[in-house]
């Protein structure tokens, strides 16, 4: 069989199998591929049976894959799956899950135009940026009812492009600590939590 073949055996009713993975790869993980029907890839029924487990969805993944949702087009589809929120969407975003009547458990920061976890606490460099980010992000949430906010070590990536830079900047940095205490008292203040995601390329311990 030719690769680039148009068979039945390749589609279904029109939706060919790779775009059933691109569709499955974020779907799958969300728990919402069974929603979809594989003759059109549109939503059949609320993915929320009982409600007796609060479900919700993660934005970025749907942003980047299958059909690039925004975050209106996520938000709509949420609430038509019977989904209660949409998770890690940057602040700018809440008033639109609102209109949905969407709530977000965990908000991002908004580092554009790099991506929230490239550059971190890890980097005493980054800190005014870092550190400023992660306050609007907790204002904002605390505005909208958001508990919590997420926040990174950050990357080797974002710390140097040399691999002995990263090595020689990980001996002499100073412990992460020092640069998540110019925000936890904010964050303690605004009563809302951040939640530390810990990556393992570039970081060093917090001791």
């Amino acid at each position: 069989m030719n690769k680039g073949s148009n068979t039945t055996s390749d589609t279904t009713a029109g939706l060919t199998r790779r775009r059933m993975l691109q569709l499955g790869s974020g779907l799958t993980a969300a728990g919402l591929w069974p929603c979809l029907s594989a003759g059109s890839a549109t939503l059949e029924g609320k993915a929320v049976r009982n409600g007796r487990i609060k479900q919700s969805i993660v934005q970025w993944c749907f942003e980047l894959f299958g059909g690039k949702w925004n975050v209106e087009q996520t938000a709509r589809v949420a609430r038509e799956l019977g989904c209660r929120g949409v998770e890690l969407v940057a602040p700018q975003h809440y008033p639109t899950l609102q209109q949905y009547g969407l709530t977000c458990a965990i908000g991002s920061i908004n580092m554009d135009p790099d991506p929230p976890f490239l550059k971190g606490f890890n980097n005493p460099a980054y800190w005014p940026q870092v550190v400023q980010a992660t306050r609007q992000a907790i204002d904002a949430a605390a505005a909208h009812g958001v508990p919590s906010v997420i926040c990174f070590t950050g990357t080797a990536r974002g710390t140097s492009p040399s691999p002995r830079a990263n090595r020689s900047q990980r001996r002499r940095r100073p412990p992460l600590r020092r640069g998540f205490k110019q925000v936890i008292g904010h964050a303690e203040k605004q009563k809302v939590t951040l939640c530390l995601e810990m990556l393992n390329t570039g970081t060093t311990p917090t001791r």
